[in-house]
C-alpha cells in the first residue's frame, strides 16, 4: 500500500514566519524534525475525487504564493511513500555503569530481573518482535529489534562509539535515580551516541524508581539538565514499571521517523 503526499524543501534555513507556520498548520501541513521541510499528505483517493483535488491544489497555491511573496527559494514535489507492513529497528542503550542498562533489556525482552550485578563486556545484543499500531493509518506493523547494549565505562565505550551506534535508529539514555553523577554525566552520553547516529529519536530512562526512600533528583532536574527535546520516564528493571512502554514510545517515534527519512532522501536525491 502506498500513499500521495507533497512535500515543501526551503532551499534556505531561514525561519518561516509565525503567520504563515499557523496557516500551514491549518492547512494540515506538519514539519519534518530537525529540516526545513514540511509534507502534507493526501486524502485518500484524492486523485479521484475532484473535489479534494481541487482543496489540495488550493493548499499548495497559498502557500507557494506566500512563500514568493516573501522571496523565499523553495521546492515542492509531490511523490508515492510505502508503507512497509514490516520493518527492521536497531536501538542502543546508552550510560553509566551500574544503571540498570542490562536489567532494562533483560526486563524488557524476557520479562526477568535478576539482582546480581553483571559488567557488559564490550557490547551485547538482544532480539524483540513486536507489532506497532500505524499512527496514521491503524495498519498494523511488525518490527524486527534489536537492542544493543554497551559497556558503561566511558572510556572504553568511547572506543566502540562508532560502531556500536552506527546505524541506530533510535537511543535509549539510561541513568539511575539514586545516584545523581549518573544524569550529570548523561548528557556526554547523548553527544556521543547522537554524533555517530544523526538525528534519531532519543528516549531518557531514569532507572530503579522504585527506590523511592533513595531518590538523589526529580524530574525537573532531568529536564533541566538535558537539552536534547528527548521523553523522559522513570522506570523500575525490578518491578518492570514503565518499561514496556518506554520501549514502546522510541518505537513509535522510530516508526514515524522511519519515514521522514524516506522522504528527505527522495527530495534531496
Amino acid at each position: 500500500m502506498r500513499e500521495m503526499v507533497t512535500c515543501l524543501l526551503l532551499e534556505e534555513n531561514g525561519a518561516l514566519p509565525d503567520e504563515l507556520i499557523d496557516v500551514m498548520k491549518d492547512d494540515e501541513w506538519v514539519p519534518l524534525k530537525g529540516k526545513s521541510a514540511f509534507i502534507m499528505k493526501w486524502p485518500k483517493d484524492t486523485e479521484n475525487d475532484p473535489v479534494a483535488l481541487k482543496d489540495v491544489t488550493e493548499k499548495l497555491l497559498n502557500v507557494k504564493l506566500a512563500l514568493e511573496g516573501m522571496g523565499m527559494e523553495h521546492r515542492f514535489s509531490t511523490m508515492e511513500i510505502g508503507n512497509e507492513d514490516r520493518i527492521k529497528m536497531k536501538v542502543c542503550l546508552i550510560g553509566d555503569k551500574a544503571v540498570g542498562k542490562s536489567s532494562l533489556i533483560r526486563r524488557y525482552v524476557l520479562d526477568q530481573f535478576d539482582d546480581g550485578y553483571l559488567k557488559t563486556m564490550g557490547s551485547k545484543v538482544s532480539k524483540k518482535a513486536l507489532v506497532l499500531e500505524h499512527p496514521r493509518d491503524g495498519r498494523e506493523i511488525r518490527v524486527d529489534m534489536t537492542v544493543w547494549d554497551i559497556m558503561g565505562n566511558k572510556g572504553l565505550a568511547d572506543l566502540l562509539m562508532s560502531s556500536y551506534v552506527h546505524g541506530a535508529q533510535g537511543i535509549i539514555a539510561v541513568c539511575d535515580v539514586t545516584k545523581k553523577s549518573t544524569l550529570e554525566g548523561l548528557e556526554g552520553w547523548i553527544d556521543d551516541g547522537l554524533e555517530v547516529a544523526g538525528d534519531v529519536p532519543i528516549h531518557i530512562l531514569v532507572n530503579k524508581a522504585d527506590q523511592h526512600d533513595e531518590f538523589e533528583f526529580s524530574r525537573d532536574d532531568v529536564m533541566e539538565a538535558i537539552n536534547a527535546g528527548s521523553g523522559v520516564t522513570f522506570t523500575s528493571a525490578r518491578t518492570g514499571d514503565n518499561v514496556e512502554e518506554a520501549f514502546h514510545d522510541l518505537a513509535m517515534s522510530i516508526l514515524e521517523s522511519h519515514q521522514e527519512r524516506e522522504i528527505v532522501e527522495k527530495m534531496t536525491a
